[in-house]
């Protein structure tokens, strides 16, 4: 059975996929962290998928869009693997769930504005971006593993996301309330942009459950190539 790297942001995202044969590396919000764990790594993998939330940057994706693509870095472009990404999509539209081919941009920091997104969607092309997905795909480019992508929309090319989400994950990944209290209490007007965010998120985080459910252990995780 392949052994299946993930990488995710969050610990919630990490708690969906995890499963027998899946190693999970969840960045916490820190990017450095996260390389750094990848360095540390000892177990053996056959493959790298980046799993979770990403910011939207295509006007026409909506939070809970299902993304399935291939990753960009400034003008360098990382092709994930094509028949694990076919599988993948083949996968979950068979089950009636809405999936689009994406380009995802990497993001070493969070991009919390509109006019951020907006900048980033013309410098790169890309119809997304995540602080994870570039790191999988350096990491098993540098290995020669294959790589795949499949997020989901948390937040719209139009909206702005307050800045406490920049703060609010703890080391492990978890959200951090006290960092997020100290944030309100600093700036109330925040929770208002909060309960928004909150509400995407969770349209988001639904559709991750939905494909887990749907794709099962391993089948489409492990690329239909890897047993």
């Amino acid at each position: 059975m392949a052994r299946l790297l993930v990488l995710t942001g969050m610990r919630a995202e990490a708690k969906i996929v995890a499963g027998p044969q899946v190693t999970v590396l969840c960045s916490g919000g820190n990017v450095e962290r996260l390389r750094a764990d990848l360095f540390a790594l000892k177990q053996p993998v056959d493959a790298v998928l980046s799993f979770g939330l990403a910011g939207a940057l295509d006007p026409e994706l909506r939070p809970g869009d299902l993304l399935v693509g291939t990753v960009v870095l400034g003008r360098k472009w990382l092709a994930a693997d094509e028949g694990w990404t076919r599988g993948l999509i083949a996968g979950l539209r068979t089950r009636g769930t809405r999936v689009q081919e994406a380009v995802v941009a990497g993001s070493d920091e969070a991009i919390l504005t509109v006019v951020g997104k907006d900048r980033l969607r013309n410098a790169t092309g890309a119809t997304a971006v995540d602080m994870e997905s570039h790191i999988a795909a350096d990491y098993a480019e540098a290995r020669g593993l294959p790589f795949a992508v499949l997020r989901a929309v948390s937040d719209a090319a139009d909206r702005a996301l307050p800045p406490l989400a920049a703060k609010a994950l703890g080391p492990d990944g978890r959200v951090d309330l006290r960092a997020v209290m100290g944030e309100l209490r600093r700036e109330p007007r925040q929770l208002l942009q909060m309960v928004g965010t909150a509400r995407d998120a969770r349209a988001a985080m639904l559709s991750l459950r939905r494909s887990r459910a749907l794709l099962g252990p391993l089948v489409g995780f492990g690329g239909p190539h890897l047993g």
